[in-house]
């Protein structure tokens, strides 16, 4: 657990004249903690990145942040950020997570399907820039539903087999942003429309490439 004491720190109490606390006797004026901002400037970063953080508060801050690490293939790591604040014996909190991932790293997209168009399935969203920015890249997109898929991405479209990823189209273009991923019916889901998946699923490689 590590403590850090920075930032910067407004005064929120309110200072009235005498004669408008005579109008207003029964009003009470609390100057207990508040945090009015609470940001940091990148949201995923690799371990060789270090981040800026800022906050706004009224009362004392301390930085909590601890470190925590999950199993699984690449083995994501996150910095929880917990800003404390302090005034008049009274203590304020907001959270944040920040992402550390390797170098290169996968991601997997995950949309609902939201429009059928005749036989064919529509899911689209968007990878939360102020969440990945724009340093993580692409370096392949794969089908992860097990079905071939025709996706569109930064005004670029390409046809995934549902088996071998692409390592063309998209390359070098941003993680984040708009996608939009189409698939054909199959023969059962047109006989049996309960089959029909409720998700359209990508697999991206990413590398991390900062300026």
């Amino acid at each position: 657990m590590h403590l850090l004491k920075a930032g910067h720190i407004r005064v929120a109490c309110l200072l009235l004249p005498a004669s408008f606390l005579l109008l207003l006797p029964l009003v009470f004026i609390s100057c207990g903690p508040a945090i009015h901002s609470f940001q940091v400037d990148q949201q995923t970063i690799t371990a060789a990145d270090s981040i800026k953080v800022n906050w706004d508060v009224s009362g004392k801050p301390t930085l909590v942040i601890h470190e925590n690490e999950m199993e699984g293939d690449i083995h994501p790591k996150f910095l929880e950020l917990t800003l404390v604040v302090q005034k008049d014996g009274k203590e304020k909190r907001q959270f944040m997570q920040v992402i550390v991932l390797p170098r290169e790293s996968v991601d997997t997209i995950v949309f609902p399907i939201t429009v059928q168009h005749g036989d064919t399935l529509i899911a689209a969203g968007e990878k939360n820039k102020a969440r990945w920015g724009d340093h993580f890249e692409l370096t392949a997109v794969a089908s992860a539903s097990g079905r071939p898929l025709l996706v569109q991405h930064g005004g670029k479209m390409a046809v995934l087999d549902g088996q071998n990823p692409d390592t063309v189209t998209f390359r070098g273009m941003a993680n984040s942003g708009s996608w939009e991923i189409r698939s054909l019916l199959t023969d059962a889901e047109k006989r049996d429309p309960a089959t029909t998946p409720p998700t359209l699923r990508l697999r991206t490689n990413l590398l991390y490439k900062k300026q």
